[in-house]
């Protein structure tokens, strides 16, 4: 299986083709995938502290962004 990284948008709520909505999305395509969850809002990328829920990003119901 291996390890991965979480993706969530920010902006936009990503939808599946039927319209179903996702809390984010997994991937093993970027570079040494560590279980890191990356927050996408406009055009900044945040990889977003470790933390207990950061490996089901689809359970967290509001991201915050300090600075």
């Amino acid at each position: 299986m291996g390890m991965f990284d979480n993706v969530v948008i920010l902006d936009e709520p990503l939808a599946c083709p039927a319209g179903h909505p996702l809390g984010g999305l997994q991937t093993k395509s970027f570079r040494d995938p560590s279980l890191s969850t990356y927050l996408i809002g406009g055009d900044r990328v945040v990889r977003a502290p470790n933390g207990g829920s950061s490996s089901k990003p689809e359970t967290v119901t509001r991201w915050r962004s300090a600075g």
